[in-house]
């Protein structure tokens, strides 16, 4: 899971400049979803939300902050899907961004930035014990990814949760990434000026508008600029620094694929790539994902599990990020409790026609 990337953000997705070699390979490999929503488009409900297969009116978190002076927490009484796994004989693991306020529950191992984290020279929270450490954050996270990997027994399944701080805000790309597409101007959405005439409340969301609150983000923005240069100037550094990101991010999904083709395991491996949430990339003139509009809940899923023996699907059945845990006990075996609210995808992954699905 990546954190804020839009389905835009892929080049299996159709972005005309950045490529994603890696994630372009789970697709053609396994099923691609056109039309995957999270439910609450903010990082703590979404994210619990994947982990109980529930709403964010039954996980119990509803935002990213504090709830009337008390820390928010996930319904204890909620079944999630590591601790079923882990329950059931499954190593687990959760290794990377967590945003959730309490310490994750139901893993053998966890390794977790503290809050949003930092790109560079982050702590990590590991079991409980804070350690500092050098480097840039993608990469650091796939480090300790396939360090827990490593460690898996060829007799035991497992279960590893591998979470992104990328592409979130400050948008800070690995330096090796940091001049891509100097010399390319990127498109501008077609809503990129939009006067929100006939919405009165989009026109009050002065603190999503990226010439307003992205503005102080960088100090080599040229002086003398007009309102509309500004704005623009704005768009391309923020929008190509997220770009860049999800490079790192794609290299280091790279060096996971490898592990599992090495390991010779990966026949046998379900992958689940997506986000969060989406984000707001210049639509309306926006950053950021508060208002129900489309590009802050639609999220690339991308799933690969080749004992299926399906490649290169796309899916236009309209999914959402509930239906993750079921999918994930399903396909390993257990019963999916009924509190979850989501579905399993396990028969889309096959290549059926599943009846009585939502409206596509």
């Amino acid at each position: 899971m990546t954190d804020d990337q839009t389905v835009d953000q892929m080049s299996c997705y159709g972005h005309p400049y950045l490529k994603t070699p890696n994630m372009d390979r789970l697709a053609a490999e396994g099923t691609r979803f056109g039309k995957c929503f999270c439910t609450n488009s903010l990082c703590a409900p979404s994210r619990a939300t994947v982990l109980t297969g529930c709403y964010s009116n039954i996980t119990g978190i509803t935002g990213n902050s504090e709830k009337q002076g008390d820390e928010e927490r996930i319904n204890p009484d909620l079944p999630q899907f590591p601790r079923l796994l882990k329950d059931a004989g499954y190593y687990t693991a959760l290794i990377g961004k967590w945003h959730i306020r309490h310490d994750p529950e139901g893993f053998d191992e966890w390794r977790i930035l503290p809050g949003q984290g930092a790109y560079f020279d982050p702590e990590f929270i590991e079991n409980g014990v804070t350690t500092q450490n050098k480097g840039y954050v993608t990469d650091i996270i796939t480090d300790k990814a396939l360090a827990f990997l490593e460690t898996t027994d060829p007799d035991r399944p497992f279960c590893l949760v591998y979470q992104h701080k990328a592409p979130h805000r400050p948008f800070k790309p690995a330096p090796r990434h940091a001049r891509l597409w100097n010399d390319i101007e990127f498109p501008y959405p077609e809503s990129f000026d939009d006067d929100y005439a006939t919405r009165k409340v989009a026109k009050l969301a002065e603190d999503m508008r990226i010439e307003v609150s992205l503005a102080g983000d960088y100090d080599d923005m040229p002086e003398e600029l007009s309102a509309a240069e500004k704005k623009r100037w704005i768009y391309q550094r923020f929008a190509k620094d997220m770009a860049r990101a999800v490079v790192g991010v794609d290299e280091n999904l790279g060096r996971v694929l490898d592990f599992l083709d090495d390991r010779g395991i990966a026949e046998d491996t379900l992958i689940i790539y997506t986000s969060d949430n989406g984000f707001f990339v210049g639509e309306h003139g926006w950053y950021d994902k508060r208002f129900m509009y489309e590009p802050s809940l639609r999220i690339p899923l991308l799933m690969r599990y080749p004992r299926l023996g399906i490649s290169g699907q796309v899916r236009s059945e309209m999914v959402l990020n509930t239906d993750f845990a079921p999918t994930i006990l399903d396909l390993a075996g257990l019963p999916v409790p009924e509190v979850m609210h989501g579905r399993s995808l396990a028969s889309i992954l096959r290549g059926e026609i599943p009846t009585d699905w939502r409206d596509s």
